[in-house]
């Protein structure tokens, strides 16, 4: 009944764009989990579906994320930063390990698997950064939201995402986050002040990583606290399951 396009058409390949396009065809309802997402959906589809194609936005649980108890930060550590994605080009990790070799006390998380592990592992190893970049795999999901409580900041150098809701997440767990500025990350910084925009430039990722690195501990966990209930105002699990629960009731009535 409802097909959910979870990222940006547009930046499909062609074989993705073909089953997407089928399976919209095929659904009664199509929702696109962002704006950003439903203004790149084919103009074609529009048309066709006209008002059963639409926007819900991702949303965050963020009851259970407080149910999630923190590791005990230590007191003397580096300063710790963590992405979640997939170890995929369109992820730019790249960015990231060059941005790291002029942030010497500077330490990143990388939890997730892709095709581009090894070749991530052997950049890391030419750049120097071996005992500063983890590769941590695949948690399960509590294990994640622990390791962003305990984060200094989160990152993302994406370039396309649908609703990111590992930046959601983050932000939900209470740690700063800096994003690549791209339409789906702006989308999310409409409402909420707090989120961090970088260009796709390395000097750049590295000055704004070193300026946040450069805050109070208390700065942070202020700008995290913001997030924090910025996305409990506006991105919540329970704001999105009401928006599916009146397109679930119309489909059945």
């Amino acid at each position: 009944s409802v097909y959910t396009l979870h990222s940006t058409y547009r930046n499909y390949p062609f074989h993705n764009k073909l089953f997407s396009f089928c399976a919209s065809l095929l659904s009664q309802y199509v929702v696109c989990v962002s704006k950003t997402s439903y203004k790149y959906y084919p103009d074609v589809l529009k048309k066709l579906k006209k008002q059963h194609a639409m926007f819900i936005q991702n949303g965050v649980d963020i009851e259970r994320i407080a149910l999630v108890e923190s590791y005990q930060k230590r007191i003397e550590r580096p300063f710790t930063m963590v992405y979640v994605a997939r170890l995929v080009p369109l992820k730019r990790h790249y960015l990231l390990l060059k941005a790291l070799q002029n942030l010497p006390n500077v330490k990143l998380k990388l939890i997730g698997k892709g095709f581009l592990e090894n070749e991530l592992k052997r950049q890391t190893l030419e750049l120097g950064l071996l005992q500063r970049v983890d590769f941590m795999g695949l948690l399960p999901r509590d294990d994640v939201y622990r390791e962003l409580k305990n984060a200094d900041l989160y990152v993302s150098a994406s370039s396309y995402e649908g609703l990111p809701i590992g930046v959601l997440e983050a932000m939900g767990c209470g740690v700063p986050c800096l994003v690549s500025n791209i339409e789906q990350h702006r989308e999310i910084a409409e409402k909420c002040q707090s989120l961090f925009l970088c260009r796709d430039d390395v000097n750049e990722w590295e000055r704004n990583i070193y300026d946040i690195a450069s805050l109070s501990s208390e700065k942070r966990s202020c700008i995290g606290s913001n997030g924090m209930r910025e996305i409990e105002q506006y991105f919540s699990l329970t704001s999105m399951h009401e928006k599916y629960d009146i397109l679930y009731y119309s489909i059945n009535h």
